[in-house]
């Protein structure tokens, strides 16, 4: 008997391996899945302006990167004892001006030249629910705990997402042709909103995204929504707080994507960085030993030899340090 209803994933137009440069942008889960690329040594960046959840902040930070259009000052505003911007996750504010400015263009220049150098963008859409500031209608990528009277709040239609997306794509894609797009719906629950609320809102990002997916070769849809609502289906797949996937679950859409995506090529590769993660993991009962010493130089060469092979290793090092 089958227990559950698998997801059927397309194989993309092309894969990557351990020399494409990959780039993760959007919500808490771009995270998720940028974490792990990074862990097993990919040359992935995530999120370098902090999670951004709807399309049309997405959209923005990317034309400013492809358009080269710096912050200046008079973008910023001061608001709970930091110099904030609309577009900008607060970790990057800070007490001075000059210091959120430097930070937000820093990111800006990062996100500029992994564009420029990345095989794959990976982009997942977090929620069509948008804040408008009440004057000048700007969506905001934040509202750094403003008062809610000074924002409308309004559900993005499919049409106005993927027409905006579909030309910040078209722009992107011109100045680097070499550049993938994999979208895909974030599976958190924005319970927040509510649960009606939410369904909306993905409701709209689906659209949106079949719609892209089917305007181009360059842009294609992975089910990592789909998995976790369709395929595993139950509560236990999440966390406590009923919103988030679980550890589980982020390992099981992981893996799915990997399938798809990671190249024959370099499976081997990966699992080997992957054994190698699990014995940095472990912690030694008896750091002491003649066997763990023995044990623990042998980790040290399999890290160098990775490093031989022209990867950066520097996160296994620091890893291996800590069981010292």
């Amino acid at each position: 008997m089958n227990f559950r209803t698998e997801v059927e994933i397309p194989r993309p137009q092309s894969q990557f391996d351990y020399s494409s440069g990959l780039l993760t942008l959007g919500s808490c889960f771009a995270d998720e899945i940028g974490t792990k690329l990074a862990d097993h040594l990919f040359l992935c960046v995530s999120n370098p302006f902090g999670t951004v959840f709807n399309p049309l902040a997405i959209a923005a930070l990317l034309d400013r990167a492809v358009e080269q259009t710096r912050f200046e000052e008079g973008e910023f505003f001061w608001h709970l004892e930091l110099w904030r911007h609309n577009l900008v996750h607060s970790s990057l504010a800070s007490t001075t001006l000059e210091t959120s400015l430097e930070n937000a263009n820093k990111s800006l220049a990062q996100l500029r030249d992994k564009l420029a150098e990345s095989q794959l963008l990976i982009i997942s859409l977090g929620s069509a629910w948008v804040y408008e500031i009440q004057d000048s209608k700007e969506v905001v990528g934040h509202n750094h705990k403003r008062p809610l009277k000074d924002f409308q709040k309004r559900l993005l239609q499919p049409q106005e997402i993927a027409s905006k997306l579909k030309t910040t794509f078209n722009r992107l894609l011109a100045n680097s042709p070499q550049l993938k797009v994999c979208l895909t719906v974030s599976p958190v629950r924005h319970l927040k909103d509510g649960l009606h609320e939410n369904n909306l809102s993905k409701a709209s990002l689906l659209l949106a995204a079949d719609r892209l997916a089917q305007s181009s070769p360059n842009i294609e849809y992975f089910p990592a929504y789909e998995i976790l609502n369709d395929e595993l289906r139950d509560y236990r797949f999440y966390a406590n707080d009923l919103a988030h996937p679980s550890s589980e679950a982020v390992q099981f859409i992981w893996e799915h994507f990997l399938k798809a995506y990671l190249s024959k090529s370099d499976w081997s590769l990966f699992e080997e960085i992957r054994t190698l993660q699990n014995s940095l993991a472990h912690s030694p009962t008896h750091p002491e030993t003649k066997a763990n010493r023995q044990f623990h130089r042998k980790l040290l060469e399999q890290i160098e030899s990775l490093s031989n092979r022209g990867l950066d290793t520097d996160p296994l090092l620091e890893k291996w340090n800590n069981l010292s």
